[in-house]
């Protein structure tokens, strides 16, 4: 079972993310995600002055979407228990 401290953390990293729902956009072949609630993309693709490709995306989005990732499993399991 997760924890209540466990679940307000991933709530605080949850908070600190650009608001959801996030949706994946195709526009000239560019793909990028972006936020219906937020302005502006939340992850695209870009190259930097050196040629090497590159992601823009903040802090608190890195963090929420590699802690999703990782978490939902358990969230699952704990939900179907």
């Amino acid at each position: 079972m997760i924890s209540k401290e466990q679940r307000e953390k991933d709530k605080a990293i949850c908070d600190a993310a650009t608001a959801v729902p996030w949706r994946w956009w195709t526009s000239n072949s560019h793909r990028r995600l972006r936020s219906d609630a937020a302005p502006g993309d939340v992850a695209f693709g870009t190259k930097l002055r050196d040629g090497c490709d590159d992601i823009v995306i903040s802090d608190a989005d890195m963090t929420a979407s590699e802690n999703a990732v990782n978490r939902l499993p358990l969230y699952i399991a704990d939900a179907e228990e």
